[in-house]
């Protein structure tokens, strides 16, 4: 959202490489891709979407909406930013100029909760421009969507921290 120049494209390229890994082979920008970026600022997530089959790009946030100063002030940039990184990095294959900004419905947390985070982590497993993710989840699955995800993070099996405090809880003894 800052892009400042060549020191900070080296970090939007690694995430474009991270990205076009994770989309096991497929090159980027493919009808079936969707491309996340969940973007922290002054304390506040929110998710940007760039969905290449329906041209668009979308804005997820659980707090603000569309006409709020901070969206009427950064949205223009982040896609201008996201489009000239595109054509630098990856191509300029893409006509960008026809994809659409969107601000779609999504679940919306309560004024001075500090749930944003989840939100956008659940908006970015759920989104899709056809499905209207409030009839899939809301601020009252938080919670355990919050416990979900620290249990998906503590169990996963490629960390190594010493898991017998939970594990032997119940154990004889």
């Amino acid at each position: 959202m800052k892009y400042a120049g060549q020191n900070q494209e080296v970090t939007v390229r690694k995430a474009f490489e991270g990205a076009t890994k994770a989309s096991k082979g497929r090159n980027l920008g493919h009808r079936d891709n969707t491309l996340f970026f969940p973007i922290v600022t002054n304390g506040h997530w929110f998710g940007f979407a760039v969905d290449f089959e329906y041209k668009v790009f979308a804005f997820l946030d659980s707090l603000l909406d569309e006409n709020s100063q901070f969206h009427l002030a950064t949205n223009d940039r982040l896609i201008d930013n996201f489009i000239h990184l595109w054509e630098v990095i990856i191509s300029q294959n893409h006509n960008f100029r026809e994809f659409k900004p969107v601000c779609p419905d999504v679940p919306k947390q309560n004024t001075g909760s500090h749930d944003c985070g989840v939100f956008v982590m659940k908006l970015m497993e759920t989104w899709k421009p056809d499905v209207d993710t409030r009839t899939i989840f809301s601020r009252r699955d938080i919670l355990n969507i919050r416990i979900l995800y620290a249990n998906k993070i503590y169990f996963y099996n490629q960390n190594d921290a010493d898991m017998s405090l939970v594990t032997d809880f119940y154990a004889a003894g």
